[in-house]
């Protein structure tokens, strides 16, 4: 799936790079409600998933304290890298706050800005590539549940697989709670931060 993202980013470039900004006027008509559908399909899926109830009940204080540590951790690094790399403060925020939702806070950044949207894509896209490698080391290294941070808003499907594969049940329950949980989250965050970036 991140391949295929990777090449309709790249072909998507290619496009706007080579024919006439009008062309793509439909782009600006279809973003607003293709978000509204992406968020909405997520609010279904969270609905048809999850037994609030039982699932609180097995991972206790942790259903909260999981996703918040995420949240604070990818913003504050994505305000470092930011520093690194010369963006303002709330873009900066807005990018990492996505948490690896790249479908859904590239589409909202471009709302906005195109270049900042591109950017706020490849950084999500790469953030679930890299899960994938640090999944294993860091459920070896350091702890289970600490495997789950990298992974966003994934944890609770592309990268629930590798949790599965190297934690263990508790740490599954726990890494799928957290990625709904954060899908909750990104819109909210990334729309506040986009809106003090731009103003609006």
């Amino acid at each position: 799936m991140s391949i295929i993202i990777i090449i309709a980013i790249t072909l998507g470039a290619l496009c706007g790079y080579f024919f006439p900004s009008y062309t793509f006027d439909l782009e600006k008509i279809l973003v607003e409600p293709v978000i509204y559908a992406l968020v909405f399909l997520s609010g279904i899926e969270i609905g048809y998933n999850v037994d609030i109830k039982d699932t609180i009940r097995k991972i206790g204080i942790r259903l909260f304290t999981t996703p918040l540590a995420v949240i604070i951790g990818s913003i504050t690094g994505g305000i470092l890298a930011g520093f690194i790399i010369d963006i303002d403060i709330a873009k900066s925020s807005a990018i990492s706050s996505g948490l690896g939702w790249y479908s859904l806070s590239g589409i909202m950044a471009s709302k906005y800005d195109a270049k900042l949207g591109a950017m706020t894509i490849l950084c999500n896209v790469f953030r679930e590539l890299l899960s994938f490698l640090f999944i294993p080391l860091i459920a070896k290294y350091i702890g289970y549940i600490e495997a789950i941070a990298p992974c966003g808003a994934t944890s609770m499907d592309t990268t629930l697989t590798s949790i599965n594969k190297y934690t263990d049940e508790h740490t599954s329950l726990l890494s799928f709670a957290n990625g709904v949980i954060l899908m909750v989250f990104v819109p909210v965050l990334v729309q506040s931060f986009l809106g003090v970036a731009y103003g609006v």
